[in-house]
């Protein structure tokens, strides 16, 4: 019987998740295999290294220097900024590199 209301319980979760349609300002999250979303995984202690919102147009070069600027933008500067500008609200913390655990890093 448990494994029948297991069985039933991923199912759900499996159509749940499969019939995801994805909506203009959705905040998603991610993870992948390189070394260095590996390294922001490890530094802010996340189990996630992107984030991004969905948003239908054109984009802005990725900014790999994580500057502050509006010519470049990285994943996490996008939501704060977007959020910042549309509803004056601050989300999170605004943190420097130091800031960040990087003892562990070679």
């Amino acid at each position: 019987m448990r494994f029948i209301i297991l069985f039933m319980l991923s199912l759900v979760s499996f159509i749940s998740i499969a019939s995801y349609k994805p909506q203009d300002s959705d905040i998603i999250f991610q993870s992948s295999q390189s070394r260095k979303s590996l390294a922001v995984e490890q530094a802010t202690n996340s189990p996630y290294s992107h984030m991004g919102i969905i948003f239908i147009k054109n984009g802005k070069p990725y900014d790999i220097w994580f500057g502050w600027d509006n010519n470049y933008i990285y994943c996490s500067e996008l939501i704060w900024k977007i959020y910042d500008k549309a509803l004056k609200l601050k989300i999170g913390q605004l943190q420097t590199i130091k800031d960040f655990n990087l003892h562990h890093l070679p």
